[in-house]
């Protein structure tokens, strides 16, 4: 049994001891309030703003954003996000003028568009993060000395940039192409036997 130190605790004193949170640098390994108290405490508006001045701290951030990349954080942000809860306040919340405008600005940034393109680019190489994926891209980019495999003109010569090819069945990448060329296979439904017949259809009625 032990007494919550609060003087203002409104629960029956003294109480169990798995009524008290573990504190490794106290004397018997325990809080010194009990665990309602803390409850209560913590949901005080002076306690919500003192935390998020220590969130702005450099060494407070460093220690967030590792534990926000453990395993079990992760997973509780899944299980979060996909409450209805969670969606209907993000909801109302992308509704307000002065967010909505931030996000619009935001979206106007290089980082943000290089994020953003890497998320895309993720679907071609499933085992990679964005980053990877950008720079696997890269890789082709160079490679392809900025051209399309089919044509050879340029990115600069097409309002929109090289597309990622890859086969529908295996999903491997084969290379970039124009938007183009890149649609006409995808017309061509990756079959041979049809290019040749057009190929040959062209040969024949030019």
């Amino acid at each position: 049994m032990k007494n919550c130190s609060n003087k203002s605790c409104k629960q029956q004193n003294p109480q169990q001891l798995h009524e008290f949170s573990k504190n490794n640098t106290a004397p018997d390994k325990l809080q010194w309030w009990c665990k309602k108290c803390q409850k209560e405490r913590r949901e005080t508006p002076e306690y919500k703003q003192k935390e998020r001045e220590r969130a702005k701290t450099p060494k407070r951030r460093e220690k967030l954003k590792k534990w926000r990349a453990t395993p079990s954080a992760i997973q509780r942000r899944k299980e979060l996000t996909n409450t209805i809860e969670y969606k209907e306040v993000a909801k109302k919340r992308r509704e307000i003028p002065e967010i909505k405008q931030a996000v619009k600005e935001r979206s106007k940034t290089a980082k943000y568009k290089r994020i953003s393109r890497g998320q895309q680019l993720k679907k071609f190489w499933p085992n990679c993060n964005g980053e990877q994926a950008l720079a696997n891209f890269d890789q082709l980019f160079a490679q392809q000395n900025g051209c399309c495999a089919i044509c050879n003109r340029h990115q600069s010569e097409f309002e929109k940039s090289l597309e990622v090819d890859h086969c529908h069945k295996t999903g491997k990448v084969r290379g970039l192409l124009c938007h183009f060329h890149n649609k006409a296979i995808g017309l061509f439904q990756d079959n041979l036997i049809l290019l040749d017949n057009a190929k040959d259809y062209l040969i024949k009625n030019s």
